[in-house]
């Protein structure tokens, strides 16, 4: 799988941008994760994998929503435009009203 072999090839990734990390948060009721990729060439050259996470009823859960990265981007080599990943996701969360956490 691409997205592995992505994560094992790169000196800086960690659990948190794996998929194994995807597949626990989906198993969580109260986060909604995501995984976005570039790939070129048809090659996958950079990951980022987050949730979406909020508290409270349901007017609270709409001012607190917040989408998590942990471990941030995955694999920004020279082959991944500047900034390609991180706007496709800025826009995605822009759109939906979430505050963005970047760690």
């Amino acid at each position: 799988m691409q997205w592995s072999d992505l994560i094992k090839g790169n000196s800086t990734a960690s659990f948190f941008q794996t998929a194994e990390c995807y597949h626990f948060y989906a198993s969580l009721d109260f986060m909604k994760p995501f995984v976005f990729g570039v790939s070129e060439n048809d090659k996958l050259v950079g990951v980022m994998c987050g949730y979406v996470i909020a508290d409270g009823n349901v007017a609270k859960k709409f001012f607190s929503r917040r989408a998590i990265v942990p471990g941030g981007l995955a694999n920004f080599s020279l082959y991944v435009h500047d900034g390609n990943i991180a706007s496709v996701f800025c826009t995605f969360a822009l759109n939906k009203g979430i505050f963005i956490y970047l760690y």
